[in-house]
């Protein structure tokens, strides 16, 4: 919910250029504050691109050149880095949408432009990372007595307030 906040973050003076009435350059000239209003919004998001350098150096003792390792996250010589791809992967997995939806989100509200070869290889890669966790999940639930598996509003005796229906099963293991 908006609040007025104290400490904005920054205060932008808006003053007018010339008189309404005959024209007259008013800049410089020191005026009242009349009216306050505060918009909140987020900064726009700029990609960065940082660029790494992995150096080499030639010992004096034994005159061996020993070269800088490449950290794994950087494949080949462009790739994105790991907010972009946990981004991607959070749309294209948890949002809701299609892969080509999550690729033109990245690129119009993160300003990275991914593909969507390159989201649909993030779906895969997390489906294959989660695969024993699923299957695990899916044996507990199974072996559990009781299984709690829906909470929907319900109107109860044409009250107008919702509650919630707690629907439970004895039966868990056959529900998966």
């Amino acid at each position: 919910m908006l609040a007025w906040r104290s400490d904005p973050n920054q205060i932008t003076v808006i003053a007018p250029e010339a008189c309404a009435g005959c024209g007259c350059t008013l800049a410089d000239l020191e005026g009242k504050v009349v009216e306050r209003v505060q918009m909140f919004d987020t900064p726009p998001v700029k990609l960065q691109v940082t660029e790494y350098r992995m150096v080499k150096v030639t010992c004096p003792a034994c005159r061996r050149a020993t070269r800088a390792a490449t950290s794994p996250e950087l494949a080949g010589p462009c790739c994105y880095g790991p907010n972009v791809r946990a981004a991607t992967a959070l749309l294209a997995c948890a949002g809701h949408m299609s892969i080509t939806r999550a690729s033109d989100l990245m690129g119009v509200l993160l300003d990275a432009s991914v593909s969507t070869g390159f989201a649909g290889g993030l779906v895969k890669r997390v489906a294959a990372r989660l695969a024993g966790f699923e299957i695990a999940l899916k044996n507990a639930l199974r072996a559990a007595p009781v299984l709690h598996h829906d909470e929907t509003p319900a109107r109860v005796a044409g009250d107008d307030d919702h509650r919630l229906l707690h629907v439970y099963t004895a039966r868990a293991g056959r529900l998966l």
